[in-house]
């Protein structure tokens, strides 16, 4: 489900608003639902230090075919994380992602 960055003694860390960390949160999670994967749905925001956002899915790059199993259901090698698309879109627009803080519904791939 995803999980919001905590000290030690349980105090928010970072430049997001406490009252939206978890807005942030089922945000995140509504953008996974965009994704056209099968065992997977992963979604991320990016919040910038100035309160800018970016969104993003796991999925394939444009111009690709969305599927991101291949038919032995194993994730293709072309299918983007969904922190990196939004990454992404923030670099298309010129934007520096410098200090953002990443809210995403799974744990990074090993």
């Amino acid at each position: 489900m995803g999980s919001v960055s905590m000290n030690e003694e349980g105090k928010y860390l970072g430049h997001v608003k406490k009252n939206h960390l978890y807005g942030h949160m089922r945000a995140a999670r509504a953008y996974g639902l965009m994704s056209h994967a099968v065992r997977r749905k992963v979604g991320a925001i990016l919040v910038l230090p100035n309160g800018l956002t970016a969104q993003g899915y796991n999925g394939t790059p444009k111009g690709h075919p969305n599927a991101c199993e291949g038919e032995d259901a194993l994730t293709l090698p072309t299918v983007i994380h969904a922190e990196d698309n939004a990454y992404r879109k923030l670099e298309e627009a010129g934007v520096d992602p410098s200090g953002a803080f990443v809210f995403c519904t799974d744990a990074a791939c090993s």
